[in-house]
């Protein structure tokens, strides 16, 4: 759970090492979104479209059980100042916003979706 180390952290690590951080329904106190939703690449004449989700529950597999665990995160997320828009509306506003200028779409996400 990485927003342990706080978004200013986060946000260094990834300029430090040239990674775009994506999160498209991650939102702070004052109810901005601290990551770029989502990011356009082109590939082979492709416009492929990335964008990143995160879940409201956490899957870990526990150390002694060896069983998946669901961990709620919201907790976490509002000591640190952070909420979740629910996956499912974010998907929605972000394919309608995405669909229309690009030929593929990715999915980063925990969510554990088939």
């Amino acid at each position: 759970f990485d927003l342990v180390l706080g978004v200013g952290a986060l946000r260094d690590l990834g300029r430090e090492h040239g990674v775009p951080l994506l999160c498209g329904n991650l939102i702070d106190a004052s109810g901005a979104r601290p990551f770029e939703s989502y990011r356009i690449f082109e590939r082979d004449g492709l416009r492929i479209g990335v964008f990143a989700l995160l879940a409201d529950q956490i899957q870990h597999t526990g150390t002694e059980e060896k069983k998946l665990v669901k961990v709620d995160a919201r907790p976490r997320l509002e000591e640190l100042g952070l909420r979740t828009e629910t996956y499912t509306d974010a998907a929605g506003r972000l394919l309608a916003e995405l669909e229309p200028q690009v030929d593929r779409l990715v999915l980063l996400s925990p969510l554990g979706l088939p």
